[in-house]
């Protein structure tokens, strides 16, 4: 008994070895769905299917739901900047397509066309926002160039 008492306390500590051939698996999240998530994150993760141009979650967000304080924090975030942004979600999702494509990240530019037809930029101009060329609206290409220019600096 005593013996286990002094083992509670004492920090694990895990030796990695390095130049080994051994494939030790990573432990993950569980990415759920709506049916089998927690009951506090089902109607958070309902929510965002809503409004997710899929019509399923991400596995970001799947991943999250596995925790519901995680989901309702990001929820709420995700909120609160909606709700004080000063751009209309057409131009969000202008600037977040030209954000992806300025970064390259494949993934995040599919998700982002998607966002951008959903709030009705046609495929011309959601082409030109992930090609960074003119859309014929010059309040977007402003700014979509601005954000462009900024990833290149970033970059540097």
């Amino acid at each position: 008994m005593e013996d286990a008492l002094r083992r509670i306390g004492r920090p694990r500590i895990r030796r990695i070895q390095q130049a080994t051939n051994e494939v030790i698996p990573m432990s993950r999240i569980p990415t759920h769905t709506v049916e089998d998530a927690p009951a506090a994150s089902r109607p958070l993760l309902q929510k965002i299917i809503q409004s997710t141009p899929t019509g399923r979650p991400a596995n970001l967000h799947a991943q999250m739901a596995h925790s519901p304080a995680v989901l309702t924090a990001y929820t709420s975030l995700r909120a609160v900047l909606a709700e004080h942004s000063t751009f209309d979600p057409k131009v969000g999702a202008a600037l977040t397509l030209a954000t992806a494509a300025g970064v390259g990240n494949g993934y995040m530019i599919r998700i982002a066309s998607r966002l951008a037809h959903m709030n009705g930029w046609g495929e011309e101009q959601v082409t030109a926002m992930r090609t960074g060329t003119p859309t014929s609206d010059a309040k977007i290409d402003v700014l979509t160039d601005l954000v462009v220019r900024f990833n290149e600096f970033e970059s540097i």
